[in-house]
């Protein structure tokens, strides 16, 4: 079956990734890009196979989905697919299922850059600043708004792992990094002719 024809499909005979793909009727219009999209949530869905939240019952696609969720929905992002992209593939690197050369092969050098950034290296318990320092050295707004929904799809599943060391650890974490990762980024968006418009504003610039 052709990608496109999800769209003609009725909601009682879709699949997971199709309803997922449905909400962007009328944004992506290139069957490619939709190939990629259902792709990625394919190879997120096996590269995560057999994980859990921190209750140990919840999947850990639906951490996944929550990040896609923020941006396509809440944030209403649906015209730029390598961004919905990256939700499914950025903690793919830390699962050890697949590399970043096949991520280039797969989706391209943007999804590859991107994926990359978002991954936290082997230093990132010893040096947590120098992950949230590579992204604003790189000064790309999609990457960091996509980490910044990754933070708020944890912190609203803090419950999950009923650990209040963890719990607190993590609100920290957000006040001492994120915050200000969300003023740079907004700084950033400020002087993007891209994001810096009418249809965009309602991210988060004013």
């Amino acid at each position: 079956m052709r990608v496109m024809d999800v769209f003609s499909k009725k909601p009682t005979e879709m699949r997971g990734y199709e309803r997922y793909l449905i909400r962007f009727r009328g944004y992506i219009t290139e069957p490619w890009q939709l190939e990629k999209m259902m792709l990625s949530y394919r190879l997120g869905k096996w590269g995560h196979r057999g994980e859990y939240r921190g209750d140990k019952v919840t999947y850990y696609l639906k951490h996944l989905r929550d990040v896609a969720d923020l941006i396509s929905v809440e944030l209403g992002i649906k015209d730029d697919w390598k961004m919905n992209v990256v939700c499914w593939l950025h903690d793919m690197l830390e699962s050890d299922k697949i590399t970043l050369d096949k991520i280039e092969r797969l989706f391209g050098v943007t999804i590859r850059y991107w994926v990359d950034l978002l991954s936290k290296g082997d230093d990132y318990i010893n040096d947590k600043f120098s992950y949230i320092r590579r992204m604003k050295e790189a000064g790309s707004i999609e990457v960091i708004i996509v980490k910044l929904a990754d933070r708020v799809a944890n912190l609203r599943t803090l419950g999950m792992k009923p650990d209040p060391t963890f719990q607190i650890k993590q609100i920290r974490e957000t006040n001492a990094e994120y915050l200000e990762l969300a003023d740079y980024l907004i700084g950033l968006m400020a002087k993007s002719s891209h994001w810096n418009t009418p249809a965009r504003r309602h991210i988060g610039i004013h």
